[in-house]
This record gives structure tokens, C-alpha cells and sequence, in this order.
């Protein structure tokens, strides 16, 4: 499980890079940019943390 989560979290860090990137597109090289930037990734991070904490660790055998 642990192996599935970490290749899981790469590739959902990925996905947050690319998705903030996008939607901050039009602030690029202007002041709002860091800002509006990280207030996405600061979002997505928070709703990944609830994800994250829904699921149930399988029980040890």
C-alpha cells in the first residue's frame, strides 16, 4: 500500500504543479501571480489532506 501511495502522491504533485500553473496563466508577470499561485496550491493541498485522511489502512495480517 505504502509503495501505491508515494507513486500516487508523485503523480498527484504533478497534477497540482500543472493545474495551478494553468488557471494562474493570465496573472503571469504581473504582482498577483505568487499570490494567486500559491493560494491554489495551499487549496489543493487542503482538499488532498481530506482526501488522504479518508482512507483506511488495510488491516495488518
Amino acid at each position: 500500500m505504502i509503495a501505491t501511495l508515494k507513486k500516487n502522491q508523485a503523480a498527484w504533485l504533478s497534477y497540482r504543479d500543472d493545474y495551478c500553473g494553468l488557471v494562474t496563466t493570465a496573472d503571469q508577470g504581473t504582482h498577483a501571480f505568487s499570490e494567486n499561485m500559491l493560494s491554489c496550491i495551499i487549496n489543493m493541498n487542503s482538499e488532498r489532506e481530506k482526501a488522504l485522511s479518508a482512507i483506511q489502512p488495510a488491516p495488518a495480517e
